[in-house]
C-alpha cells in the first residue's frame, strides 16, 4: 500500500510525463517536411511529398505572423478564426503553412523551424504558392540548420 508522499509523488510524475508528452507532439506535416531536409543527400523539399491529403496551393506564414492576417489570406471569416487555425501563440520557432485546394483550407500547420527554416518566407505577393512550385532548395548552415528556399 503506497503512502500518501508516495501517491502524491507518483501523481506528480504521471502529470509531468503527460505534459512533456503534449509538448513533444510534433505535426506529422513537420516532421515529414524534416525527413526530407535532413537527408544527408537532400538538395530539395518537394512539399507534397511531406504531405498525405489533396492540395493545389500553399501559403507560407513568418513566426509572429498575426492570426487576423493569416485568417484574412487564407479567406475564414475573423469569427471562425481560433477554431480553424487555434488559439496559442506562436513563437519564434514555428512557422505557418496553410494548405489550401479549390480556395479553401483544407490544412493548417504550425511547422518547427528546427524541421527546416522557410524564413524568411516568400513575399505574399508571391503567394500562394502551386503545389508543383512547392519546392524548395535546402541550403545548410552549420550552427543555425536547414534553410529552405523557393526555387
Amino acid at each position: 500500500m503506497q503512502t500518501n508522499h508516495a501517491k502524491t509523488r507518483t501523481t506528480l510524475l504521471l502529470s509531468a510525463a503527460l505534459v512533456l508528452a503534449g509538448c513533444t507532439k510534433h505535426h506529422p506535416v513537420s516532421l515529414a517536411i524534416g525527413t526530407q531536409a535532413n537527408k544527408s543527400d537532400a538538395q530539395v523539399v518537394r512539399l507534397a511529398e511531406a504531405t498525405k491529403f489533396e492540395w493545389d496551393q500553399v501559403y507560407l506564414f513568418d513566426p509572429y505572423q498575426d492570426r487576423t492576417d493569416i485568417c484574412a489570406m487564407v479567406k475564414i471569416p475573423a469569427s471562425d478564426c481560433t477554431r480553424q487555425l487555434g488559439s496559442g501563440l506562436q513563437g519564434d520557432g514555428e512557422m505557418s503553412l496553410a494548405f489550401m485546394s479549390r480556395g479553401r483550407l483544407v490544412h493548417y500547420v504550425r511547422h518547427l523551424r528546427g524541421q527546416g527554416d522557410f524564413t524568411p518566407a516568400p513575399a505574399l505577393e508571391r503567394q500562394p504558392i502551386a503545389a508543383k512550385d512547392a519546392v524548395f532548395r535546402v541550403v545548410r548552415k552549420s550552427a543555425q540548420g536547414l534553410t529552405l528556399v523557393l526555387e
